[in-house]
């Protein structure tokens, strides 16, 4: 039943992005030609300052589906209806919360904006975007309950279903009335609609929950709670500041322009990174179940498939994002908006470092090991914000990304599987170093074969794009199958896969 939910969440959730992907590619495009690189810096800064009012939310959402996971595999409706009680106070209180601390950064918003420009409506443009994040909080909590119970599936469709409309009124919008604020507002009415249906569903497939003002949480429990909040807090915080002030250090130091330009291969990165990040946390609410109904050899086992896949699909993703950009970029909306080499190589870098921990975050999440690391996410941030700052006046946009990745490689990329191995498996760690640096090693050297092999296609950008992509489809996947295919975990996925085709 595991495996067949966490399919289920894997197959929505890459449909939705794939076609998400697609549409924000066509987005961008009307969005450059019509509004201009200046405001889409802009869309970009305030994405990032928006990210940090989300500091508001201190990452109780986390704590909230972990501690969903026990008295869902008990049926054990009453504790249910008290925790969602309980978020349903704190998540409006944090909606008020990001209301007022957007408001208090507005009159600053001149000062983060390196230069002079020529946006109007700066106050009115932001205040959209403090609504769009708010009102979430208002409406979202019972969606927890969905994904807890591996039904993620569901959010999956309502939510990309949201976006899919969004994204085609947008551009329409762009194409007929050229309007930014109209752009904005399709967003925030989207959202709205999506936690509504959200709300509605969960309502529906779990009618106990349609009253919860009565029903309050045990002492004792809210006691644990409240020390899981306090340690998600230093997560979250450390989060935000490593990933959502990369564009506000490049604004205020290079300005708009420079925004501008980076965001378009973020909006890249980004898919990519939700498309997997995404099947890796369709599994979360079952291994969270695993958690509570198996041993450690059995959750062992698990993690070791997990590494194995995010190398490989990270592996395969960033290889090809590096050979493909230039001649995709120039496709897509012309050369002028290419970065140098160096550039994208440490955007490549920072994307496969994500890649490399999501095994050891779906674990940690899905196990309840906030605590445990609960510094690292500031000692984290504390160096991203030093190493940037200090870097981006001798080495431009490039010290920022090299800041941030110093800052992983210190912090996270050992702490996180430390935990997970210690407080989790309760196993030594060398283990999973030796395998780490072996995938890693193979990740490298596959890298720069596949990167020799392309550089001797010299075609139209077009042609460039088609023979590089069959290049990496075919020899990065050839290339980890003779590697792999004596191990446990590639028999594993193989297994998996033809009991999946067998079905049919």
């Amino acid at each position: 039943m595991r495996v067949k939910n966490s399919i289920k969440n894997m197959g929505a959730a890459l449909l939705g992005q794939v076609l998400i992907l697609a549409l924000s590619f066509i987005n961008r495009i009307y969005f450059i030609k019509v509004l201009g690189v200046e405001l889409l810096g802009v869309n970009g800064l305030f994405t990032n300052l928006i990210s940090l009012l989300s500091l508001a939310e201190l990452g109780i959402g986390i704590a909230i589906i972990y501690s969903l996971y026990k008295p869902l595999a008990n049926k054990d409706e009453e504790n249910i209806k008290a925790l969602l009680n309980y978020f349903r106070v704190i998540y409006r209180n944090i909606g008020i919360f990001i209301i007022i601390l957007g408001f208090i950064i507005m009159p600053f918003l001149d000062y983060i904006i390196e230069g002079e420009h020529n946006i109007s409506n700066l106050n009115l443009i932001f205040t959209l975007f403090i609504m769009n994040s708010s009102v979430t909080y208002f409406l979202s909590y019972k969606r927890s309950i969905l994904i807890a119970d591996q039904k993620n599936y569901i959010v999956s469709l309502y939510h990309y279903g949201s976006l899919i409309f969004s994204n085609v009124l947008q551009i329409g919008v762009l194409v007929i009335y050229e309007n930014y604020i109209f752009y904005l507002l399709i967003s925030l009415i989207f959202n709205i609609i999506e936690n509504l249906a959200l709300s509605k569903v969960a309502n529906k497939k779990y009618p106990f929950i349609k009253r919860l003002k009565d029903n309050k949480l045990e002492r004792g429990q809210k006691k644990e709670l409240n020390k899981n909040f306090r340690a998600l807090a230093y997560h979250k915080l450390g989060s935000v500041v490593l990933n959502g002030t990369d564009n506000i250090i490049i604004s205020t130091f290079l300005g708009l322009y420079w925004v501008g330009l980076y965001s378009n291969y973020l909006i890249i990165t980004t898919a990519l990174n939700k498309i997997l990040g995404q099947l890796f946390g369709a599994v979360t609410a079952s291994v969270g179940n695993l958690n509570v109904l198996s041993s450690n050899v059995k959750k062992y086992e698990m993690y070791n498939n997990m590494l194995f896949a995010s190398f490989w699909l990270y592996g395969f993703s960033t290889i090809t994002f590096f050979v493909l950009s230039k001649d995709f970029i120039s496709i897509w909306i012309g050369t002028d908006f290419i970065l140098e080499n160096l550039v994208v190589f440490f955007i490549t870098i920072n994307l496969l470092i994500e890649g490399t921990r999501k095994a050891s975050l779906v674990f940690k999440d899905a196990m309840g090991l906030f605590w445990y690391d609960r510094y690292k996410p500031l000692a984290e941030a504390i160096l991203n914000l030093a190493f940037s700052i200090i870097l981006v006046q001798h080495m431009g946009i490039t010290g920022v990304l090299l800041g941030t990745i110093i800052s992983k490689i210190l912090t996270g990329m050992w702490i996180e599987p430390y935990v997970v191995f210690k407080y989790g498996f309760k196993m030594k760690i060398l283990p999973y170093f030796l395998k780490f640096a072996y995938y890693l090693l193979i990740t490298l050297m596959t890298f720069l074969l596949t990167y020799y092999i392309s550089s001797f296609i010299q075609f139209t950008a077009f042609i460039n794009l088609i023979l590089k992509f069959a290049l990496c489809v075919i020899f990065i996947n050839l290339i980890y199958g003779l590697v792999f295919i004596r191990t446990n975990e590639f028999n594993y996925f193989y297994k998996l896969v033809k009991t999946l085709i067998l079905r049919k």
